[in-house]
């Protein structure tokens, strides 16, 4: 009946974040195209055309508005809603005793955007300690609440979208019997808003795990081995350019095949960490 209990929370917790996730598809499809400038400044616009040397645009909390307009000069890229990255180089002119700024206007909005110019999103690496509670009645005995190291990587895909591999790992030993709690796997996370602001970003992960539980008592040991999933809600706090806050609280629920015997894993894991950007 407990085990019962614990996997009912688990699917609830998991259909939650699920439907979270699909909300957000839909959300998606009305994102806003992003105008950075040369002071690194953002604007969250709807891009309408180029004319001349100016960007013609509508503010994204006002559509309805009137049509205004940026000069190109002062634009150093624009992310458009599908993630299409337009880059705008500013190229001096030697031939004049003062040189004068010429900007490359690109041919159409619309145009093919080259590998080398995707580098708004960036890559980064984390590194974490967590806290775990099992709900395995055997497994909560022997480790009681246990810490677990780990860490992985992730990549950016939109203003909304990451995704990533992580692992985490956990030993004790407990009347000279050790064991060694191994996860590992791959996921996605969502925001309702945008990855990378200057402020505190909630956020929404689904992953599927690995897991693996090794026995060891004096010249013997066994291994098990299996499959679960994870459900987070976790906090994104930005520390600076490159370095963020991640704090969260992850279930996982899977099975491992120990001994012949099939083992639930249950258990609630309370992380707290750095996540270092690789622009």
């Amino acid at each position: 009946m407990k085990a019962t209990n614990q996997l009912t929370g688990f699917i609830i917790k998991f259909v939650f974040i699920a439907l979270f996730f699909v909300i957000a598809f839909a959300g998606e499809l009305f994102s806003q195209d992003l105008i950075i400038k040369r002071d690194n400044s953002e604007m969250k616009v709807k891009v309408i055309e180029f004319e001349g040397n100016l960007i013609k645009y509508k503010p994204f909390d006002f559509l309805e508005g009137p049509l205004r307009s940026i000069p190109i000069s002062d634009v150093l890229k624009i992310v458009y809603e599908n993630g299409r990255v337009e880059n705008f180089v500013i190229v001096e002119t030697p031939q004049r005793e003062v040189p004068i700024q010429q900007v490359e206007v690109p041919q159409s909005v619309t145009e093919p955007v080259k590998a080398e110019n995707y580098n708004y999103f960036p890559m980064g690496i984390f590194l974490r300690v967590s806290g775990q509670i099992w709900h395995n009645e055997g497994l909560s005995e022997f480790f009681g609440t246990n810490v677990l190291y780990g860490g992985g990587i992730e990549k950016q895909v939109s203003t909304h979208f990451k995704f990533g591999g992580d692992f985490d790992f956990a030993s004790k030993t407990k009347d000279e019997v050790t064991f060694r709690y191994t996860q590992f796997g791959g996921f996605v996370k969502f925001t309702w808003g945008d990855f990378g602001g200057r402020n505190v970003v909630i956020y929404s992960e689904l992953g599927a795990k690995g897991v693996s539980l090794k026995g060891i008592e004096g010249q013997y040991s066994s291994k098990g081995t299996g499959f679960g999933f994870s459900a987070l809600l976790g906090l994104e706090i930005s520390l600076g350019a490159k370095t963020t806050l991640n704090l969260g609280w992850n279930s996982v629920f899977g099975n491992i095949t120990f001994e012949d015997e099939t083992v639930n894993v249950g258990n609630e894991i309370f992380s707290g960490g750095l996540i270092f950007n690789l622009w």
